[in-house]
């Protein structure tokens, strides 16, 4: 291919080269050259692979929270809250996948149990347990002797004698 000098419309001199662009005859070399194209094109790449790999390190993990009664069965949906925010709610296992933020406090309620507060400093290797405490009675009725009664409860004043049977029965 032949090299070509074109004039412009201020007598201005072109030089059309190989690479089938126009440059001003004072200034013969590409604007970058192909090696410094390379160089700015690598450095780019390492510095997206950098951001990529941070932003991955620095993602949230997840972390699992077991809400457990006095007698170690699992709650089904207590719920968990953070600063006013639910985080969720446990299914039949009692079981809840959080994200780790950072430190919390967590307040952990359900039906019929104390609420109860966690704070968790550090990101935990395994499970969190929260046992709450229930908020009924538990036990069986006796008489003075310790013998099972008839499963009946006296209520209120004796002079009512108003009986409620458990439903559970007289060992509830």
């Amino acid at each position: 291919m032949e090299n070509l000098v074109v004039a412009g419309p201020a007598g201005n001199r072109f030089w059309r080269d190989q690479a089938s662009y126009a440059v001003f005859a004072d200034n013969l070399r590409y604007p970058v050259s192909r090696r410094t194209q390379f160089r700015v094109l690598v450095m780019l790449t390492l510095v997206w692979a950098v951001w990529a790999a941070w932003s991955l390190a620095n993602r949230a993990s997840p972390y699992e929270l077991r809400v457990l009664d006095d007698l170690g069965a699992p709650i089904e949906l207590a719920v968990a809250d953070s600063e006013g925010s639910q985080l969720g709610t446990t299914g039949p296992d009692g079981m809840l996948e959080l994200e780790w933020e950072g430190t919390s406090i967590i307040e952990v309620a359900a039906p019929g149990h104390v609420t109860r507060r966690v704070t968790l400093g550090e990101r935990p290797d395994g499970p969190v347990d929260v046992v709450l405490t229930a908020r009924i009675m538990r036990g069986a009725v006796t008489d003075a002797d310790g013998r099972a009664g008839d499963g009946g409860i006296r209520i209120g004043d004796h002079r009512q004698r108003r009986t409620v049977q458990h439903p559970r029965g007289p060992a509830w």
